[in-house]
């Protein structure tokens, strides 16, 4: 009898010891196991963490796309990420950092946090031919989308989306089923879709769920407002027409944009300069989804800004740093103590290697100034600025001959009055001008090669060139050419003048 009991509790101490196994792992399939699986299309993809947990939690990409989690938290995140590589532990996130991963094959990638309970999962999905029709996502709360005025009686409108190749409108709706039928309203900008032959208007093709079904409208020059009658049981909605359009809506801009801004991005990554610019390549990809592609376009921009504008800051701490530190150990060997000039710069680096570089570059000029103060001016004079002099001859030695003998070609002008012919020559720019210039940009080491070929090629019109005439010379978009002056003028090499609809960019001597 006693053995039997011992039995029965060895059967019940195993029951529990195996629910105690499978219950976490039963409970998170049951967690997780509804979740949608959202797709990220771009290459670069966001998972964030908050409170509650990942966002998404289950998250498919294209292989080679690139994977950013961001901590929005409070707390630090102890990521852990399992794949075919096996298991790996990035650093510690605090709250606001970063860590990126770009997955180059297909796989199934598992990540949690150490210190909590919550995990989730990117599916690395194989590249695939892409089908040659767009779905696009339509903000249809904005009337200048093309869609101005549209409403559903007895039920509400999901999602709109356009697909131009077939020229079709598609309206997801959720119907009151308490009604037989519901009314939706629709006013179609023309721009976007329109129904014509042989230059007159004629019928859209409409469809709810398959089924055609009539409507009324009224038509202008500039749009077709349309009166549908549907079914209390319709899910979706299509107008077919025989010609659309979805370029005004800004899709393909935004979608380049936001790629070019993680590409830019990722180059800086190696020297940590990219927490801004991530929070805005965030909010971007987060107006993208939402259908707000202007806005999209606008914060992938500024994130390009943001970042190169970084890395000029940062170059120029790193400069000051070394002075101060020059000047400190320059102190040191004549036996003058800095030890305040020590401490400053010993913060200076720590704020510099938390990205905070407009702080640190303050700090490094106190911590050079505090340094240098300590040092008698003529011998400060004879061991920094005379090692400068020396390098600057040889230098203009080395580099200016060529910008000396270089010669600016020419432009003739033609101008016609009466019988007589009067022929100009443009003046080449003047050398001590493109000495001034090579001079401006050693100082400012950090001027990308596009800024320095569009101000030599200023220079070589006489000091001032239309914008659109940059553009061709440096075969550059037009968005990349706009930030490219805006860089110059806030460098104040140049000045953007208005002329018309035209821009003139004039060199600032």
């Amino acid at each position: 009898m006693h053995r039997g009991k011992y039995k029965m509790l060895r059967y019940w101490l195993l029951s529990l010891l195996l629910l105690s196994i499978l219950y976490p792992v039963v409970s998170a399939q049951a967690a997780t196991g509804d979740v949608d699986t959202e797709k990220c299309d771009l290459q670069r993809c966001f998972i964030t963490v908050n409170e509650d947990g990942f966002a998404p939690s289950k998250l498919a990409v294209k292989e080679n796309a690139t994977i950013v989690w961001k901590n929005l938290s409070e707390r630090i995140l102890d990521l852990r990420i399992v794949s075919a590589d096996g298991l790996s532990s990035p650093p510690l996130l605090k709250p606001g950092e970063t860590y990126t991963l770009t997955q180059e094959h297909p796989d199934t990638v598992r990540f949690f946090d150490a210190m909590s309970d919550i995990s989730g999962e990117v599916i690395v999905e194989p590249h695939t031919q892409e089908s040659p029709i767009r779905r696009i996502k339509i903000d249809f709360t904005d009337p200048s989308t093309g869609l101005d005025g549209i409403s559903l009686i007895h039920g509400k409108i999901s999602t709109v989306e356009i697909l131009p190749e077939l020229r079709k409108l598609m309206i997801n709706v959720d119907m009151d089923e308490l009604h037989n039928i519901g009314m939706l309203r629709i006013k179609l900008d023309r721009a976007l879709i329109d129904a014509k032959a042989f230059g007159e208007d004629i019928q859209f093709k409409l469809l709810a769920d398959g089924k055609s079904i009539t409507y009324w409208e009224v038509a202008t020059d500039k749009d077709r407002t349309l009166r549908i009658p549907i079914p209390s049981n319709t899910k979706t909605v299509q107008i077919v027409g025989t010609t659309s359009s979805a370029e005004f809506l800004g899709y393909d801009e935004a979608k380049r944009s936001l790629e070019e801004a993680a590409r830019i991005v990722d180059s800086y990554r190696v020297n940590g300069i990219t927490s801004d610019a991530d929070d805005l390549l965030l909010q971007s990809k987060n107006m993208f989804e939402n259908a707000k592609y202007a806005s999209a376009t606008k914060l992938a921009i500024d994130a390009i800004d943001t970042v190169h504008d970084a890395n000029r800051v940062a170059s120029i701490t790193d400069n000051t740093m070394q002075e101060a530190e020059t000047s400190i150990n320059i102190s040191k060997s004549l036996g003058i103590n800095v030890s305040d000039a020590e401490e400053i710069l010993t913060q200076t680096k720590e704020k510099y290697s938390s990205g905070e570089y407009d702080e640190a570059l303050s700090m490094a000029v106190q911590a050079k100034m505090a340094a240098a103060s300590r040092i008698d001016p003529f011998i400060l004079i004879a061991l920094i600025c005379i090692p400068s002099a020396i390098g600057l001859f040889i230098y203009y030695k080395k580099i200016h001959p060529k910008a000396i003998h270089r010669e600016a070609p020419a432009q003739l002008a033609i101008v016609q009055q009466n019988t007589s012919t009067t022929i100009t020559i443009a003046d080449p720019p003047r050398t001590d001008i493109l000495l001034g210039l090579e001079e401006r940009l050693s100082e400012k080491p950090y001027i990308r090669d596009d800024d320095k070929r569009a101000l030599k090629y200023v220079l070589e019109k006489g000091g001032e060139a239309f914008l659109a005439d940059i553009r061709r010379e440096l075969e550059l978009p037009k968005s990349s050419s706009w930030r490219l002056v805006k860089r110059l003028e806030r460098e104040e090499f140049v000045e953007i003048v208005k002329l018309g609809n035209q821009n003139l960019i004039k060199y600032k001597i």
